[in-house]
């Protein structure tokens, strides 16, 4: 066993999405990479399902499956209501002002960082998802995925223009229209809310706009003057909003002006929590962020801050978006350098999303074949994900460069990535083999239930691959018994699942449909979805699904720019591990991780993984 106690370090890079098949597509391009490979030890990682990121990542920091930490999807739901809510919307208040008294901080178990505070071995941890509300740990820790914003959720982004909308067309969310009235115009900015006199009011900051010249134009904010050319990104902007009783938030955000003739076109970013007076903790210590703030100015503090809805809705172009990408990525990676010089030992763990972001967006101009005459070979983002991978294989090399003689460094991704060509609606196929009922006036299911019979409702799905039973003394409306019923339904939905084709090509729409029981076990079994849809290559559930919603058709083609996904069946999408360490074991697993590190630290812990360690191939315990 090592004992990695007296100046040694173990370095984690977290690169989200670093997809196997590609890795071995653009290996000639990635010197670094290709180093470690023949030097230490790669090999595919198995992931976990759902293979979405905060499920995966947990996983790997708690070394446990889902059934155990309790997190299974970005959406779940309260039976009490059949409503979706967001994963990470749970831990506010609807106020956006405080948590709620009966959350605690290990809301979906404990990390190894915190298990290896415990021996009093100091780590650096660097944007880990669902890692808010920060961990208390014996070193330096910033949340990442799963911040909020200064609203107290996700981030949404403003829409500021003069246009005037055909009523056909569909209008960005969170736009706020304006006039031009003698060379400028005025909007408010809506901010945080705040309870007054029982009553939800929302907190406003006014902005005021001249355009100086086509493509320039003088933004007026309380506190300052900005000048804005078209096109370009401006600096990080402080606002505050007034919460009554003399209470301020405040909160930062990025312009960029898209153009001003013949219509004014205004991106306004979510608002950031202010790292300088943060409004919610965003790091532990709660003077690391503040730190950070100190020597680098503002930055993103968002858990998910790749605004790819905004490119999505066409308000921010390809061009728009990689950059605020590589400013992010940048700010990121110079933070994680910085820390990791000066970790003197311990664990460092630097989490990296922008691969994942980069694959989501970019994949529909890539050439899938690998052919060298590819179909988008004209287009200016062709190599876009190619160059990514550089990216991120320079990363690795830098890191490298930083190791000393003992350290000993992992590198590990979540999942691997393919083509999203077809959205799977599954409520409009539970309607279509009479699990689902809809009333009868309607043609289609609103999204949220709108329009869901419950009394004659046996399943509905939810999130990006969940199928509920409605399951009496369960669900609100639940009208299938327990046990045989229960069972019989579940057995009959799995059976139909995996038969089901294509219509168009004959291929099977599911790689796998998996009872909870099959797939997940542990505390929580009874807080996940009771069957899980594993989809093929291609295939994933919809947005409307995520959100309750039952269109007419069963399939529908993807035509949004977000044309590359994971979130199909987990054993069609293994990670990577690569590392400097030479590990024996043949079959590593995402949850391995974790006792792997307590190992490596020759920590014996009380606590059971469900994972084993990549050293002894046992479990860590005594």
């Amino acid at each position: 066993m090592i004992r990695n106690r007296n100046g040694k370090r173990v370095l984690i890079l977290g690169i989200d999405a670093l997809s196997p098949s590609l890795l071995e597509r653009y290996i000639e391009d990635l010197p670094n990479i290709r180093k470690l490979m023949n030097t230490g030890y790669y090999h595919k990682l198995g992931s976990v399902n759902p293979p979405q990121s905060p499920v995966v990542w947990r996983s790997f920091a708690t070394g446990n499956n889902p059934g155990n930490h309790g997190l299974f999807d970005f959406i779940y739901r309260d039976p009490g209501d059949y409503l979706p809510r967001l994963s990470f919307s749970k831990v506010f208040s609807r106020s956006g002002n405080a948590f709620k008294s009966r959350l605690n901080r290990n809301l979906w178990g404990k990390t190894f960082w915190e298990r290896l505070s415990e021996h009093g071995i100091k780590s650096v941890v660097l944007w880990a998802p669902t890692s808010f509300p920060p961990d208390r740990i014996k070193g330096r820790l910033i949340s990442g995925m799963g911040v909020p914003d200064i609203r107290g959720m996700l981030g949404s982004y403003t829409y500021v223009t003069s246009r005037e909308y055909p009523k056909e067309d569909r209008v960005p969310e969170n736009t706020v229209f304006v006039k031009k009235d003698g060379g400028g115009f005025s909007f408010d900015l809506e901010g945080p809310s705040f309870l007054k006199s029982g009553k939800i009011i929302y907190s406003a900051v006014r902005l005021n706009a001249v355009i100086k010249g086509e493509g320039e134009v003088l933004i007026k904010t309380p506190e300052r003057e900005i000048v804005l050319r078209k096109k370009e990104w401006s600096g990080w902007i402080s606002l505050k909003f007034k919460m009554g009783s003399g209470r301020r938030v405040s909160g930062i955000c990025r312009l960029y002006l898209i153009r001003t003739d013949p219509e004014i076109e205004l991106y306004i970013s979510p608002f950031n929590i202010d790292p300088s007076g943060a409004v919610y903790p965003l790091s532990s210590p709660g003077s690391f962020a503040k730190k950070l703030f100190k020597k680098y100015g503002y930055y993103s503090t968002l858990g998910m801050p790749y605004d790819t809805k905004a490119v999505d809705e066409g308000v921010l172009s390809d061009e728009a978006f990689l950059e605020l990408s590589e400013s992010i990525y940048s700010f990121r990676k110079q933070v994680y350098l910085e820390q990791l010089k000066t970790a003197e030992k311990g664990l460092v763990f630097g989490y990296f999303e922008i691969l994942d972001i980069i694959q989501h967006m970019f994949w529909r101009f890539m050439d899938e074949s690998g052919s060298k005459k590819a179909v988008a070979e004209e287009n200016d983002y062709k190599d876009t994900i190619r160059d990514c991978y550089r990216k991120i294989d320079g990363l690795i090399g830098e890191t490298v460069s930083l190791l000393n003689d003992d350290d000993v460094l992992i590198v590990v991704s979540d999942h691997g990535f393919s083509s999203f060509k077809k959205a799977v609606h599954l409520n409009s196929w539970l309607r279509s083999e009479g699990y689902l009922k809809i009333a009868e006036d309607k043609t289609e299911g609103g999204v949220l239930f709108k329009d869901v019979d419950w009394d004659s409702t046996k399943a509905y799905a939810l999130g990006f691959g969940g199928i509920y039973i409605n399951l009496k003394g369960r669900e609100k409306f639940g009208c299938v018994q327990p046990s045989d019923e229960y069972n019989r339904i579940r057995e009959q939905i799995k059976d139909k699942l995996e038969s089901w084709s294509d219509p168009a090509t004959g291929s099977r729409i599911l790689n796998g449909a998996y009872l909870n029981d099959e797939i997940f076990a542990g505390e929580h079994l009874s807080e996940s979805p009771d069957l899980y849809c594993g989809f093929n290559l291609g295939y994933r559930a919809s947005w409307q699904t995520a959100i309750g919603g039952a269109p007419v058709s069963l399939l529908e083609d993807n035509m949004k720019k977000w044309r590359g996904d994971h979130i199909m069946d987990a054993v069609l999408l293994p990670g990577v591990i690569i590392s400097n360490r030479q590990f024996d074991d043949n079959s590593p697993d995402i949850i391995d991780i974790a006792p792997t590190v307590m190992e490596l630290f020759g920590v014996e812990n009380d606590d059971v993984f469900d994972g084993k360690s990549l050293l002894s191939g046992k479990r860590i315990s005594k």
